[in-house]
């Protein structure tokens, strides 16, 4: 049956959605914002989507410490030790700090330059995390003493922009000043010896320079602004001098900048100004083609959140947390990261939020992994996000308290009704009634329905799913509950009378600690067809 097909029942013709799983599709732009699969949305903003198929506002975020930082935080690194220590390294400024799994400072440092760059490695004997930011000489931060330095390397000083570890367990330093296109390596397993020798010069003179660095499986990844490198090993010339093999991937797809890349267990997720790329040491492939005017432009106006800022896509950040990438970006005017496209890796649906999220990392400040990000704007925090928290709200303190509301919105394209026809379904593009609707779900939403491409839907009505839950009694059995306060409910969603030949559907909530999940809505179309499609039209 497709979508928009009629099913009787009840002296209505029922018309359900039963599979929201298809997430944001902007990829018809403003041209045809209706042509679009069932189950995907024109505009939705805070929600993600289940393995079933329903719809579900997603959880709050609260802060990790009690009191704000000196400086708006712009880099972020989580950090373990054999022993059980955990530190999470907090780029703020021209300020390092290392915190403890209550947010608080215990050793800090004072760079000259900013956003860090952070890399574990260490010896057998020596567990250490290098940073660098391409203007001070790469410091040492060692968490078994809570102590940052400045080593004294032996042959060359690395000073450059961003480190990485090799395969071969060298740390790689690259984008210096004096030489955008050169990265440097350590001796292997001595992260601070660099020996005369120990560099390539990635095509220097290209008009391009490093624009970041991250190793994945036995790989390490150099990348500029259209292309990138792939290093694989690492050879003895005659000379006795080492040969750092690569080869080049000239497609024309690079990224924008050194938070921009996420290492995840399928491969490495890098951001172009085209869009979101994936790559396994092979020819990129492009996982964003259903969100591409979030970054081309063209957008239809049913969305109704900005799209990139291409001025500012050099300072997005990516992260990949429990099956799911984390986009982090500027949009429209803002100069500062606004919006946070999330990209669910097994079931390839995209998701919009607004973390206000200038840098990410995975983290372990309890017992479980969590999506910890600084604040890129108003108070100097660092967020925690959860899969598995029960927060209803953003920006809570540190003990889940406050916070504001989480504005959640899901707007379907727009759909046509049907009928059936010697065996084929057709479009039924005269005007019907839609008086009422039934809608399975739990928590408390707004229900409105637009009719004709209007961007406007109407007043609607709100619903409360969860509640008491329902009892029965008898003097044999006493009293007894069907289901929890949380259990899923079926209900009638009255009041959203409605008139036209196409219709889109919207979801929302903006309720403090209230959420949601829809597993299901169907609009109840009141009988045949009033009136012919010619009336109520521009002439």
């Amino acid at each position: 049956m497709p979508s928009g097909a009629l099913r009787s029942g009840g002296g209505y013709s029922q018309i359900p959605i039963s599979n929201f799983s298809g997430g944001l599709n902007l990829a018809a732009g403003a041209d045809d914002p209706d042509i679009i699969d069932s189950g995907q949305a024109i505009d939705l903003l805070n929600v993600v989507f289940t393995t079933l198929g329903a719809v579900k506002q997603r959880l709050g975020y609260q802060k990790l410490a009690s009191s704000p930082y000196t400086n708006q935080p712009d880099s972020i690194q989580g950090v373990y030790t054999s022993t059980g220590t955990k530190r999470l390294l907090l780029g703020n400024g021209n300020r390092i700090d290392a915190l403890n799994t209550s947010g608080t400072s215990v050793a800090n440092v004072a760079p000259t330059a900013h956003p860090q760059y952070f890399q574990r490695i260490g010896t057998p004997a020596a567990e250490a995390v290098y940073i660098s930011n391409g203007t001070d000489t790469v410091r040492k931060y060692v968490p078994s003493t809570d102590t940052f330095s400045t080593p004294a390397y032996t042959g060359t000083t690395p000073t450059g922009k961003f480190v990485a570890a090799t395969y071969d367990f060298r740390l790689a330093n690259a984008c210096t000043t004096a030489n955008p296109s050169r990265v440097l390596f350590s001796d292997p397993g001595t992260p601070e010896t660099f020996g005369a020798n120990n560099f390539v010069d990635l095509d220097p003179g290209d008009g391009e320079a490093i624009q970041g660095m991250a190793a994945w499986g036995s790989m390490l990844f150099v990348f500029k602004d259209t292309k990138f490198y792939v290093f694989t090993n690492t050879s003895t010339d005659s000379s006795g001098n080492p040969v750092f093999n690569y080869y080049p991937v000239r497609g024309g797809v690079g990224c924008v900048g050194g938070n921009a890349i996420a290492v995840a267990p399928d491969g490495l997720y890098f951001l172009d100004k085209k869009g979101v790329y994936k790559t396994t040491g092979k020819e990129p492939v492009q996982i964003s083609q259903l969100i591409d005017p979030f970054f081309l432009g063209n957008a239809a106006i049913y969305f109704q959140s900005n799209t990139a800022n291409q001025g500012q896509i050099g300072s997005a950040s990516l992260c990949w947390y429990n099956h799911r990438l984390y986009v982090s970006v500027c949009t429209g005017t803002s100069t500062t990261q606004d919006r946070v496209l999330v990209f669910d890796t097994r079931y390839g649906w995209w998701s919009l939020f607004d973390f206000p999220a200038s840098c990410m990392t995975v983290w372990r400040p309890s017992n479980i992994d969590e999506l910890l990000f600084g604040y890129s704007s108003g108070t100097k925090d660092v967020g925690r996000y959860s899969d598995f928290s029960t927060l209803s709200a953003d920006n809570m303190s540190n003990t889940a308290t406050g916070g504001t509301a989480t504005v959640a919105r899901w707007r379907s394209g727009w759909f046509s009704y049907y009928f059936r026809y010697r065996g084929r379904w057709f479009p039924d593009l005269t005007v019907h009634t839609v008086r009422q609707g039934k809608i399975f779900g739990e928590g408390q939403l707004s229900v409105q329905l637009a009719a004709d491409y209007n961007l406007n839907p109407n007043a609607g009505n709100t619903i409360t799913l969860t509640g008491v839950g329902s009892t029965w009694s008898g003097t044999w059995v006493g009293t007894t509950i069907w289901g929890p306060a949380a259990t899923t409910r079926p209900k009638l969603v009255r009041h959203i009378g409605i008139r036209g030949s196409v219709i889109s559907v919207l979801l929302s909530n903006s309720t403090l600690n209230q959420t949601f999940t829809v597993h299901q809505f169907e609009t109840h179309l009141r009988g045949p067809s009033r009136r012919p499609s010619v009336v109520e039209t521009d002439d």
